[in-house]
């Protein structure tokens, strides 16, 4: 279980038909790291479908590349941290 700023995110988890790569269930916030960089591949159409279901739903969907966390860990990091801070309650 990975926690950054308190927050708890789990792997490999199922929403519907989909498995997710990192879920927090207390913030509805979906964290995928996609291998496809093309924007024309069958993978990032479906991977723009499976947001869409997931966001009509109610979660909130973070994408980002393999290339991105390799290259920009720390990025990812505080663009992830923004959106737990972003999400809580007031």
């Amino acid at each position: 279980m990975i926690e950054p700023a308190g927050t708890k995110f789990h792997r490999q988890q199922s929403i519907g038909r989909y498995r997710v790569d990192f879920m927090s269930f207390e913030r509805n916030l979906v964290v995928e790291v996609d291998s496809s960089q093309d924007d024309k591949t069958p993978a990032r159409e479906n991977d723009e479908r499976r947001t869409a279901w997931l966001e009509a739903r109610g979660y909130k969907v973070l994408r980002f590349s393999n290339n991105e966390v390799l290259d920009d860990t720390s990025g990812v990091l505080e663009k992830i941290l923004e959106a737990v801070q972003d999400d809580r309650p007031m």
